[in-house]
């Protein structure tokens, strides 16, 4: 039997599976979407962006090579549940490429809001233990925050980035 747009049976109809088809489209293309919004650079406008656009090349190279040679290795813990208005404990780990803590470097963090720029603060880790870095975080709104932790001695430096939820009490 053809498929035709007489046919009793739904699924035989090409309306039927033409519709089923883009639907299927749609949702395919939308879970690409967020996954790429959720798993790509938040998009944080920098404010002095045509210098940085021009330089990106040569940054982004710079930045592969003191990776690659400082080798140094920075666990972020962050609480599982981070509640708005409500102090959170932020630790950073900072051992070099042999494993011993790093202590003589600053450590400075930027909480920003991928939706909503008034809100962005910053935040200076103090040292804690050997290597280890901790700062209170009192995020005023819910929802998605991005966290850019630079780690800085001297001239080298390191950026780490980290994603967090801030829900309601």
């Amino acid at each position: 039997m053809a498929i035709s747009q007489s046919s009793n049976r739904a699924m035989r109809n090409p309306w039927v599976l033409g519709m089923l088809g883009f639907i299927g489209t749609v949702v395919t293309v939308n879970v690409i979407f967020i996954t790429n919004a959720i798993s790509s650079s938040p998009g944080l406008v920098d404010a002095n962006y045509y210098e940085t656009g021009r330089h990106f090349e040569d940054n982004l190279q710079q930045r592969i090579k003191m990776v690659n040679r400082l080798q140094w290795d920075m666990r972020l813990q962050a609480p599982n549940e981070v509640v708005m208005n409500r102090p959170s404990a932020i630790y950073l780990n900072v051992t070099d490429k042999v494993g011993q803590p790093l202590t003589d470097v600053s450590v400075e963090v930027q909480a920003y809001r991928p939706s909503d720029a008034s809100a962005d603060f910053d935040l200076v880790m103090e040292p804690f233990a050997p290597g280890i870095y901790k700062a209170e975080a009192n995020f005023p709104l819910r929802g998605v925050w991005d966290l850019r932790i630079r780690v800085a001695q001297g001239e080298d430096n390191i950026e780490k980035r980290h994603r967090i939820t801030v829900e309601t009490n």
